[in-house]
């Protein structure tokens, strides 16, 4: 993570990786539906974590535990988190639960890109 905007109102750390971003499609795929997953290997995560900016939407009610038991402070300032998946050839790869190719899902490729985010700000 490196810090961006030191000193600002916008100060954050920002993080970029890529990930393979694996989904079970709601479609049937081929004869065992139910097993098969699509990846889509040129996923990139991106993370931006405000350190002045404040939060607009509340924190959830639940359990701020880990799967070690450890408890946690949750981060106090807004948050902004993407999942980008671009379009082409071979994206997604879709294969059964025997890794058994699937066929061609390919995206066309039009330039667009599929996102996901989370934000816990309304700026």
């Amino acid at each position: 993570m490196t810090l961006q905007d030191a000193g600002s109102k916008d100060e954050h750390y920002y993080f970029e990786i890529r990930i393979p971003k694996s989904t079970k499609p709601d479609a049937q795929l081929g004869s065992a539906n139910e097993l098969a997953t699509c990846s889509f290997n040129e996923t990139v995560l991106r993370g931006t974590l405000y350190t002045q900016m404040p939060k607009t939407f509340p924190t959830t009610a639940g359990s701020n535990e880990t799967l070690d038991g450890s408890v946690y402070s949750p981060w106090p300032y807004a948050v902004m988190i993407k999942q980008v998946s671009g379009s082409g050839s071979g994206t997604p790869t879709c294969v059964d639960a025997d890794l058994n190719d699937l066929g061609d899902f390919t995206v066309g490729n039009g330039g667009g890109n599929c996102e996901c985010s989370y934000v816990n700000t309304g700026n």
